[in-house]
């Protein structure tokens, strides 16, 4: 009985590792600081530790996953800063610039 009762604490307590902190993020208008975003349908927010490289207040969303289709939401860049953070002051990140056109945001990630 105690042998059964161990095991099954030990399979919670693993079981437990696989919760990653998803939450749902309703169909309509959100707000993400000064930005709005109108989500047509439902889609998962990503825990902010799935992107370390994200600024202050950026958001990743998922419908199906972050390795099959993954939205960035990366509000209040100013001119001439990274869209990314980074520890290493060496690495060489993507400036933004507010006149850039969407094209050439997209090439920057």
């Amino acid at each position: 009985m105690k042998l059964a009762n161990i095991t099954i604490l030990l399979t919670l307590l693993s079981l437990s590792g696989c919760v990653t902190g998803y939450t749902l993020v309703e169909p309509g208008v959100q707000t993400l600081g000064s930005m709005q975003v109108t989500a047509d349908s439902k889609w998962n927010r990503a825990p902010s530790n799935f992107a370390p490289a994200g600024r202050k207040g950026s958001q990743t969303w998922t419908q199906d996953g972050l390795l099959l289709d993954r939205l960035m939401i990366i509000p209040g860049v100013p001119d001439g800063e990274s869209i990314f953070v980074s520890r290493d002051k060496s690495a060489a990140l993507p400036v933004f610039h507010t006149d850039m056109l969407p094209n050439e945001i997209e090439e920057l990630v």
